[in-house]
């Protein structure tokens, strides 16, 4: 049963060089989310006024039946 929903914005650090690779911090953030229990469902990519991206990853979270 589905508890909850949750939505943070992703931002890319104004230190990242370059356009190619991991983004610094991206995978720390959802490992951390997902180590606390939610479940990624989706996942979206935009780019900011400066063209740097940022994501806005969804992840949800369910209660034990």
């Amino acid at each position: 049963m589905l508890q909850g929903v949750f939505a943070p914005r992703l931002n890319t650090p104004m230190s990242q060089h370059g356009m190619s690779g991991s983004i610094a911090g991206w995978a720390e953030m959802i490992e951390g989310i997902e180590s606390a229990g939610w479940t990624m469902s989706d996942w979206s990519v935009s780019t900011d006024q400066k063209g740097r991206p940022k994501a806005y990853p969804l992840f949800r979270i369910y209660a034990d039946d």
